[in-house]
C-alpha cells in the first residue's frame, strides 16, 4: 500500500482559463492606442513645422523660400517622430523587443528572389492597371494624398523625398505593422493577423486607390514575413516599392514593368505552394468582435474611412 500513488482531488487543481473578450481588448487597446497617437502626431508635428516655415518665409521673403524642399523636412520629421515614438512606446507596454522582428531570415536567398518577383510582379501589374485608369479619365483629377503624389524638381528635395519614401516609411510601418500588429494578433489566429495588420495598414495611406493596393500588399507582406520569420525581407520589398513609386513613368519603366511581371509569373507558376504557411494558429472566436469593439482601433477605423470617403469625393469634385 506504502507504494501506491496518491489519490489526487481534480477540483483542486487550477484549470486553464480560457479566453475572453476582454483578454483580447488588453492587447488590442496599445495597438489602437500607438495608431491613434501617430495621427496626432502627424497632424502637431507637420503643423508645428509649418508655423516655423511661414516664419522664415516672413522673415527672409516669401520669393526666397523653397517651399518643396520645406515640404520634404516637414515630411521627413513627421514621420520620423510619427512612426517611431507611437510603436516604440507600445512596445514597451506590451514588453516586446523590437530587435526580435530584424534577425536573420529563415528563407534562402533563391526563395526571396521569388518572393520579390512575385510581389513587384504584383505591383507592376497595379501601376499599369493605375495609370490606364487615370488616364481613361483624364477629367478626374486622381490626386494621391500620400507621399507617393509628390515629385521634386531639385536634387536636394529628391533626396529627402527619397528618404521619406523609400527609406523612413518602409522600415517603421512594417515594424509597426509587419511586426507589433502581425506578432500581437498573431496569438489569436494566423488568417486573422494578416487580415487585421493588412487592413489597419491599409486604412492609413487615407484614399481608396493607394488603400486597395496597401490592402493587398500587406497580405503579400504578412505573408513573407510569417514565412521568413524576420521583418528584414519585407522592409527590402517595401523599399523597392516605393523606390518604383519615384520613378517618372516612361518607356524604360514599362519595359521594367514587363520584367517583373515575367519573372513573378515564372516563379510562381514554378512554386506555386509558396503562399503556403508550414505552421498557422487557429482563428480565436472572439479576435473580430475584440478588434472592433476595442475603441482605440475602432476610433481609428472610423476616422481614416471618413478620410478616405472624403478624398474619393473631392476627386470628382
Amino acid at each position: 500500500m506504502d507504494n501506491e500513488l496518491p489519490v489526487i482531488d481534480e477540483s483542486v487543481i487550477e484549470k486553464p482559463r480560457e479566453l475572453t473578450k476582454k483578454d483580447l481588448k488588453k492587447e488590442f487597446k496599445h495597438l489602437g492606442g500607438a495608431l491613434l497617437f501617430n495621427l496626432v502626431l502627424q497632424v502637431f508635428v507637420a503643423g508645428l513645422l509649418s508655423v516655423v516655415i511661414l516664419a522664415i518665409a516672413k522673415s527672409y521673403g516669401f520669393y526666397h523660400v523653397n517651399y518643396n524642399l520645406m515640404l520634404m523636412v516637414t515630411l521627413v520629421f513627421t514621420l520620423l517622430c510619427a512612426d517611431t515614438i507611437p510603436f516604440f512606446i507600445c512596445a514597451h507596454r506590451l514588453k516586446i523587443k523590437l530587435r526580435t522582428y530584424l534577425v536573420k531570415p529563415a528563407i534562402s536567398g533563391a526563395e526571396m528572389v521569388r518572393w520579390f518577383l512575385i510581389i513587384i510582379g504584383i505591383v507592376a501589374v497595379y501601376n499599369l492597371l493605375s495609370t490606364a485608369l487615370i488616364n481613361t479619365f483624364p477629367n478626374i483629377e486622381f490626386q494621391q494624398t500620400g507621399l507617393e503624389g509628390f515629385s521634386a524638381t531639385d536634387w536636394i528635395t529628391l533626396l529627402m523625398s527619397y528618404i521619406a519614401i523609400a527609406v523612413i516609411a518602409p522600415i517603421f510601418e512594417e515594424i509597426a505593422f509587419r511586426g507589433l500588429c502581425l506578432h500581437v494578433f498573431g496569438k489569436y489566429g494566423t488568417r486573422f493577423a494578416i487580415i487585421a495588420s493588412s487592413m489597419l495598414f491599409a486604412l492609413l495611406h487615407g484614399n481608396v486607390i493607394q488603400s486597395l493596393f496597401a490592402f493587398g500588399l500587406g497580405i503579400l507582406l504578412a505573408l513573407l514575413t510569417l514565412k521568413a520569420k524576420s521583418i528584414l525581407p519585407a522592409i527590402f520589398v517595401h523599399f523597392a516599392n516605393n523606390s518604383i513609386a519615384l520613378i517618372p513613368v516612361e518607356w524604360f519603366v514599362f519595359l521594367l514593368f514587363g520584367i517583373f511581371i515575367l519573372g513573378g509569373l515564372f516563379c510562381y507558376f514554378s512554386h506555386r505552394d509558396i503562399f503556403k504557411l508550414d505552421e498557422t494558429v487557429p482563428n480565436h472566436r472572439f479576435c473580430w468582435d475584440a478588434l472592433m469593439a476595442t475603441p482605440s482601433i475602432l476610433m481609428v477605423v472610423i476616422i481614416y474611412t471618413l478620410m478616405i470617403i472624403f478624398t474619393t469625393v473631392m476627386w470628382f469634385m
